[in-house]
């Protein structure tokens, strides 16, 4: 294991110790959140910018005064490249297990949220064409920014509409960059 492998272990394992007192610090509620999503990237096999989707489910745990939330996020991504004229499709897979942190301003019906997440992702990139065929598997780090709202519809149930950036290293994209705009569901329990 390298240093810098070495460094973020250790950064990840310091934010889940936090990030799990934090959560359990005077809790206010908990909200399941289950999101589905576009996704932009750019492929690293062909350089073409590619469209995917994406589909995720979220715990998050706010304090009493609301105004900040934590958890964790489970998140599949899909995408294929089949622009090549020689007839050859790359698939993508990754799935990324983030923790977040989330700072939510707004009345009691209407939230705003920003989030910031760090985390881990497993990446499969399988190529197939006519006589030919290569699958591989990869991972590392991912990091994400991102911004949204949330509109309670009742005291238990909420929409969610956010947009993430997410960095994820030793990734098949060109440059790691990954952009998704989600829309979902969440139940909240008091």
């Amino acid at each position: 294991m390298n240093s810098q492998n070495l460094i973020f272990v250790l950064i990840f394992t310091c934010l889940i110790l936090v990030s799990a007192g934090f959560t359990q610090y005077e809790n206010a509620g908990s909200i399941v959140l289950v999101n589905g999503a576009v996704v932009s990237l750019k492929s690293s096999a062909t350089q073409e910018k590619l469209s995917g989707f994406a589909l995720g489910v979220g715990l998050e745990q706010a304090t009493s005064g609301g105004n900040w939330a934590g958890g964790v996020s489970f998140t599949y991504l899909g995408a294929d490249d089949s622009s090549d004229p020689n007839d050859i499709n790359v698939n993508y897979q990754t799935f990324p297990i983030m923790l977040f942190g989330k700072y939510l301003i707004g009345p009691e019906k209407y939230k705003a949220y920003l989030t910031g997440e760090i985390g881990l992702h497993f990446s499969r990139r399988e190529i197939s064409g006519t006589n030919v065929y290569n699958s591989s598997r990869e991972s590392g780090s991912a990091l994400g920014l991102g911004l949204g709202g949330y509109a309670f519809i009742d005291e238990k149930l909420l929409l969610n509409l956010g947009y993430k950036f997410m960095y994820m290293n030793n990734s098949y994209y060109q440059d790691g960059f990954v952009h998704t705009l989600s829309l979902g569901i969440g139940f909240q329990s008091l």
